[in-house]
């Protein structure tokens, strides 16, 4: 079950901007927002490194070769640039779809995956760039602060990209570390190439 805390952060700054169906760029913190009272038909895009965390509803993300559904409380992770389609499969007027989009920094990234273990046990020979998993509470928390620490001057300014490090911290901690581990290993061999 997602934060309901967050959702209703994210329904409150939605409903501010009178975005009641669509998608709101939220400049202070990053963030795109999305809510929809319907299904939608499939579209296709292209996402860059990000992570998509559904608070209420589903979705249907993938690629030629496989196919994900993101329900309430789940995150998904994309690790690389790539087409994808979607569709939002659950959501209603009483109930709409309501997700978060946290583009990821592969820079923090970087910075962080010095210092956070490799966890012991079999690699992952999957080439999937895109992943699912429940998310943990430690990591919507740290989105909720984030998102609240952006609200003034002073707290984003002194705390905001402490939590913004967090996130991706937890990220790298979490089920989805080997996943981002490579992604820094295959965009730091791009770049050698690419010199």
């Amino acid at each position: 079950m997602a934060n309901t805390s967050l959702k209703n952060q994210i329904s409150t700054l939605l409903d501010q901007a009178r975005m009641r169906e669509g998608g709101l760029s939220h400049a202070p913190s990053g963030m795109h927002f999305l809510r929809h009272s319907t299904v939608t038909i499939q579209d296709s895009t292209i996402y860059s490194p990000l992570l998509c965390l559904v608070l209420q509803g589903a979705k249907e993300v993938g690629t030629s070769g496989r196919t994900l559904t993101v329900a309430d409380g789940q995150l998904l992770l994309v690790s690389h640039t790539l087409p994808v389609t979607s569709r939002i499969t659950v959501a209603a007027s009483d109930r709409p779809y309501i997700a978060l989009v946290f583009p990821l920094d592969l820079d923090v990234l970087r910075s962080l995956a010095a210092d956070v273990p490799l966890k012991s046990g079999k690699s992952s020979h999957d080439r999937f760039s895109i992943s699912l998993c429940q998310t943990d509470p430690e990591l919507e928390d740290a989105i909720s602060r984030y998102l609240q620490q952006t609200k003034n001057d002073q707290t984003h300014r002194l705390l905001a990209r402490i939590t913004h490090r967090e996130i991706h911290a937890r990220l790298l901690m979490g089920p989805h570390g080997e996943q981002l581990r490579k992604l820094l290993w295959h965009e730091t061999m791009a770049s050698r190439i690419s010199q």
